[in-house]
């Protein structure tokens, strides 16, 4: 290993033309990558939140959470509809 290093050291010239190339190809790449501003990215996660201050957990989940899920269910290329009802 140390004898690697020994050439590496004696041959500046050849290591910054290898390190000048090696940025240069980076920029090259990063130029030529096609990139766009606005993907269209599918986040298949919706997050829908029922504040109701003051109604008790069994209450949200009777009166909220159970009409809202019959609701949902009838909306196309859903899989899984999870709902958790808390006090306030």
């Amino acid at each position: 290993m140390n004898k690697f290093i020994d050439i590496l050291h004696s041959q500046p010239r050849t290591i910054i033309t290898l390190l000048l190339a090696l940025i240069i190809g980076g920029i090259y790449s990063y130029i030529s990558i096609p990139k766009e501003s606005n993907p269209d990215i599918d986040i298949p996660v919706f997050y829908v939140s029922v504040p109701q201050p003051g109604i008790s957990s069994q209450d949200s989940e009777r009166l909220i959470l159970r009409p809202l899920e019959n609701k949902l269910k009838g909306m196309d290329g859903l899989k899984q509809i999870q709902s958790i009802g808390a006090e306030d």
